[in-house]
């Protein structure tokens, strides 16, 4: 029943939302191997000469940077950028999906300066939300005429080292948000451009600018941000990013892995239960419940999996349910026996078969009669059979 319950959706959604609840709580105790830099900057860094943004790549890749992943084009970028770019042969460009015509709603690829698409490009996709929670990335969007176009975090990921997950059939994974967005490395645009960058940050990071600005309240709902801070689509970008190079995405547990976990549940819960008192019943509930839910923060924390939390916590309150039904049934047939056997012990016992053969009630009669008649003797007759 639990299982069945669980094919709606019902489980999956509250398993995520109990997810997200787990994050916040262990975003401030534990630490994050980031293999992920952003540099973020205004619309006047961004705004300066291409000859600066030549100059900015052939720093980060002195120093170590692993590759750069342009989410925003230089407004300045001209051909001998793209060039300069395509030279260092570590360059990504992310590309946003617009609509081919107004009103139209067939999606295609934005225009930009490198339409002979002399860079590597991914598709700059907020990945599909849940109740309005952006927690997946797609590895692959499909755009009409094209067919179907890495997301940057994929094609950056592949390309950086071939990485496995990047390459798989799987159509979305599950974001690794385990730690605040503080806590994401970054560096003021502004300040590398000037050169001020620190060698420490850059060795081995995958370098990702983008343009900060974006209208006030604008911004994506994530496990980890709140209704007065939402997470920017470069912030969500370099996570999904470090989620993929780092091998530390979510892994959802199955329909089938969900059904095992259901039965064994409900087996323990029956034995547990089963030689157990009833004034122990509800302590021992909450403590399953508790260990659950330990267990759940523990293997999402730790190895990076998703427990199916609220279908063994289901399938222990529904182990309880049955084993106290029927410990009531059983109690209330014993007493239904007992009652039973004393009340006839009670009917051999007080009750005459013959009324001739009962003692006590002559005595009432006699002095009933005697008063009522004013007799002075009694003379009683019985048949002998």
């Amino acid at each position: 029943m639990v299982w069945g319950v669980g094919l709606t959706g019902l489980w999956h959604t509250a398993s995520l939302a109990l997810s997200d609840r787990m994050h916040q709580w262990s975003t401030h105790f534990i630490d994050t191997d980031f293999q992920v830099l952003l540099l973020e900057g205004g619309r006047e860094a961004f705004s300066t000469s291409s000859k600066e943004w030549q100059e900015l790549m052939d720093r980060l890749m002195a120093l170590g940077a692993v590759q750069v992943v342009l989410l925003d084009m230089p407004a300045n970028a001209d051909t001998e950028f793209i060039k300069h770019a395509k030279d260092i042969g570590k360059v990504i460009v992310g590309k946003h999906l617009i609509y081919s015509t107004s009103g139209s709603t067939t999606l295609t690829l934005e225009h930009t300066l490198d339409e002979a698409n002399l860079l590597p490009f991914g598709i700059l996709y907020p990945g599909p939300s849940t109740n309005g929670i952006h927690r997946h990335q797609t590895f692959s969007f499909s755009v009409d005429g094209v067919g179907a176009i890495p997301t940057v975090e994929a094609l950056a990921a592949k390309l950086k080292d071939g990485n496995a997950l990047a390459s798989s059939e799987m159509n979305s994974f599950l974001i690794n948000f385990s730690t605040t967005q503080d806590n994401l490395p970054r560096i003021r645009l502004e300040q590398a451009l000037k050169g001020n960058l620190v060698k420490e940050l850059i060795t081995g990071q995958s370098v990702v600018i983008a343009l900060d600005e974006r209208p006030v309240g604008t911004g994506l709902h994530t496990p980890i941000t709140s209704n007065e801070r939402l997470m920017s689509p470069a912030e969500f970008h370099s996570f999904a990013l470090n989620t993929l190079l780092t091998g530390s995405m979510i892994q959802e547990s199955t329909t089938g892995i969900a059904l095992i976990v259901s039965i064994i549940t409900a087996f323990l819960a029956l034995v547990s239960y089963h030689k157990l008192p009833d004034q122990w019943s509800f302590g021992v509930a909450i403590g399953g419940i508790a260990v659950y839910l330990l267990l759940g923060w523990a293997a999402l924390i730790f190895i990076n999996y998703s427990m199916p939390i609220f279908e063994a916590i289901a399938a222990h309150i529904l182990g309880l349910t049955v084993m106290l039904h029927r410990r009531r049934r059983n109690i209330r047939n014993r007493i239904i026996r007992l009652l039973r056997r004393l009340s006839g012990r009670l009917q051999q016992q007080y009750v005459a078969q013959n009324f001739y053969e009962s003692e006590e009630h002559w005595d009432q009669i006699i002095n009933l009669v005697s008063q009522m008649l004013h007799m002075q003797r009694i003379i009683f007759l019985e048949r002998v059979v």
